[in-house]
Order: structure tokens, then sequence, then C-alpha cells
């Protein structure tokens, strides 16, 4: 038996080192896990919240006004150039191009977001893997996958 593997009094791995082999054993099955359970609590119910978030709100009425005529390169506000938000464009025509593909709708309005943070555990996940080990890569993609902070108001969702 390996020094650096904990034992319990009786010679014999410890339940917690028997599980963290095999977690980064099985880590590719427990990436897709995490992957899937970051999807469900960013897609469950994604367009049947309503749009009552004023920011939220603003950023739609920006990106419908571009995709229907509006200007691409500089952001309107019913009709006229938006000086409240002041972000770059790339925001609004990713919604804008979202909004043109699946109709509408806050699914559509909100479906960017939610595969950005898709993107960003996975993102997370890899480079963890790769600078600090796959147990630390899983962890890191859990804790992100499950933060309210991150899935909250302002944020994923």
């Amino acid at each position: 038996m390996a020094a650096n593997v904990a034992t319990s009094t009786r010679g014999l791995p410890s339940f917690g080192s028997q599980m963290s082999r095999s977690v980064v054993r099985h880590s590719r099955l427990w990436t897709v896990a995490i992957l899937a359970l970051m999807a469900f609590n960013v897609f469950a119910g994604l367009g049947s919240a309503r749009v009552d978030d004023s920011d939220e709100a603003r950023y739609g009425v920006s990106s419908h006004e571009m995709l229907n005529g509006g200007s691409w390169l500089v952001p309107t506000y019913a009709g006229k150039c938006e000086t409240w938000n002041l972000k770059p464009p790339l925001g609004y025509w990713i919604q804008a191009l979202s909004l043109a593909a699946f109709g509408q709708s806050a699914l559509a309005l909100r479906l960017p977001s939610a595969l950005s943070a898709l993107a960003v555990v996975f993102v997370t996940m890899e480079l963890a893997r790769r600078w600090l080990g796959r147990a630390e890569a899983l962890l890191a993609g859990a804790v992100l996958a499950t933060a309210f902070g991150f899935l909250g108001h302002h944020a994923a969702r």
C-alpha cells in the first residue's frame, strides 16, 4: 500500500481515500454529471419566469430594436441612443441573434446567458484540471454549478 494513502485503524484504505480515488478514476463520468446538474440548474423553467427585472427588460428591448431595424453598432432604447447601460454591443448582438433564431420570448432572451454559464463551468473545470488536477477540477465545477450567486439574479439565470 502506498505511503500517501490514508488508512483506517485496521490497515485498510479509509473511506475518504477510496472515494477520492473512485471519483478521480471516473472523472469523465463525474464531469458529465456536473455539467448535467448545471444544465438543469440553469435551464429548468428558464422561459417560464416573467421578465420583471429592469436590466433584463432593458437589454431585451435594445436587442429587439437592433433586430427590427435599429442600429447594430449603437444600442437604442425606445428608439433613442441607449445612454443608461453603456455596455459594448456584443451582448446585444448575441441576444438579438437568439431572438431571431428562437422567436420573441423570455427563453430566447435568456438563452445566451444560460449557455454562457454552462460554458463557464466547463472552462473552469478544464482549466482547473490542467493546472491543479482532476479532483480539484471536479470540486471547482461542482461548487460553481451549485453556487446561488452564480446562478441567481444578474448572473446565469
